[in-house]
């Protein structure tokens, strides 16, 4: 992940804490540079089709049997 402040490429996590989100602690070695990221799922329409139609296929005795 890039530094927010000087655009250094290479940074380093901190610490981790890992509940209902993933919080990162990151830091900077160029300039020292500390931020929080949250980690976020992507949300894919097509994927939840898709498992919409898988599961619901196995309920009719369809696919997956």
């Amino acid at each position: 992940m890039w530094c927010p402040r000087c655009a250094n490429p290479k940074t380093t996590v901190e610490s981790t804490v890992k509940s209902s989100k993933t919080e990162r602690f990151r830091k900077c070695p160029k300039c020292g540079y500390t931020w929080q990221t949250i980690e976020v799922m992507k949300y894919d329409w097509r994927a939840r089709r898709y498992l919409e139609d898988l599961f619901s296929e196995d309920e009719e005795g369809g696919r997956g049997k």
